[in-house]
């Protein structure tokens, strides 16, 4: 992926990340936020999309808000749930989640290889910002 880091104009830090698409095979995991740049302190949110497809056919949306309620617990909620339903070849949803050993994860359940592209902003900083 590629790590964008800019300062807003009241001098906070404003950091994004893009990844170019990667195919993650079925019940296999891909990497949006390494650990080492999760930024895991109280106070810290990041909204972080998924985007992916089976086929032309089968195209697939998550949005979540991850935010740390302290160094070591990550709430994610889940805000967009966006699953192609082609019948009885419908989509699994992915499944994303956090550890302090390797950062913002997502994995794919879906019983098929996918075409994956991800994103994660970080909202706010609970050691830059405040």
């Amino acid at each position: 992926g590629v790590s964008v880091n800019a300062t807003a104009g009241d001098g906070s830090e404003i950091s994004l990340a893009f990844f170019n698409p990667s195919t993650v095979e079925e019940d296999n995991s891909i990497g949006i936020v390494n650990k080492d740049n999760d930024d895991n302190a109280l106070g810290t949110v990041w909204m972080v999309t998924v985007y992916w497809k089976h086929s032309s056919s089968k195209r697939n949306l998550q949005v979540y808000w991850v935010f740390f309620t302290s160094s070591s617990v990550a709430d994610i909620v889940r805000v967009v749930n966006e699953l192609d339903p082609t019948g009885s070849a419908s989509s699994t949803a992915g499944v994303l989640s956090w550890t302090s050993g390797g950062g913002i994860v997502w994995k794919n359940e879906d019983s098929q290889d996918a075409t994956v592209k991800a994103s994660a902003l970080r909202i706010q900083s609970g050691t830059l910002d405040f």
